[in-house]
């Protein structure tokens, strides 16, 4: 089986789920570059860092399946039934394995190995299911730069403390506030545009926060 996989019990053993629930970053017990970088980190992006987290303390802790350390002991050579009879041998590949046995005693279970065309359907279905966590990741990737072009992006049009934003030309409700007639442009309405004008035009730039 390739080293990207991992044969895994479908319920979780007790030190799986332990190790799974303490791998979450902790102020007190996680590195301390771990843990700056856990903080310095959107919701969204501690969130998959904490499944990531988790997935890889539960897969380093599940035990060994017992297909992944089974090996060839015993050959059995038939032939096919005709009538109800037919020949068969039986020989041992791994030598000594029968002594083994008897020095323990127990139940073993012999493996068969599967057909070649069930490999390759296996590892076409692997390669399909690697292609798409590949594009997921990638997907997830684009989404969080997206995301972070657009946090930073509203933090250039949020005004910092004590500044708002403004229209470069007054509008009447503005002008109305000092007396000039929006409706019936006269001289008191000229001045006020015209020093607005002006101070728009001295206003200072913002500094940045």
């Amino acid at each position: 089986m390739s080293g990207q996989w991992k044969l895994v019990p479908v319920e979780p053993t007790e030190t799986m789920v332990i190790n799974g629930f303490e791998s979450e970053p902790d102020e007190f017990f996680s590195d301390e570059e771990v843990w700056e970088q856990y903080q310095g980190m959107s919701g969204c992006q501690q969130a998959a860092f904490r499944a990531k987290l988790c997935w890889a303390a539960m897969i380093s802790s599940s035990p060994t399946s017992p297909e992944e350390d089974a090996q060839p002991v015993m050959k059995l050579e038939a032939e096919r039934l005709w009538g109800g009879a037919g020949e068969y041998v039986v020989s041992f590949v791994k030598a000594g394995w029968l002594d083994e046995c008897r020095k323990t005693g127990g139940e073993f279970l012999l493996y068969t190995q599967p057909e070649e065309k069930t490999v390759a359907r296996l590892t076409a279905e692997r390669d399909g299911l690697q292609l798409a966590l590949n594009t997921a990741d990638q997907t997830i990737d684009d989404l969080q730069t997206a995301v972070g072009r657009r946090n930073q992006r509203i933090d250039e049009l949020t005004p910092p403390p004590g500044w708002k934003l403004a229209p470069i030309q007054p509008t009447a409700e503005m002008l109305s506030t000092v007396g000039a007639d929006a409706n019936a442009p006269d001289l008191a309405q000229s001045h006020a545009a015209h020093h607005w004008a002006a101070m728009i035009g001295a206003a200072p730039a913002p500094k940045a926060q």
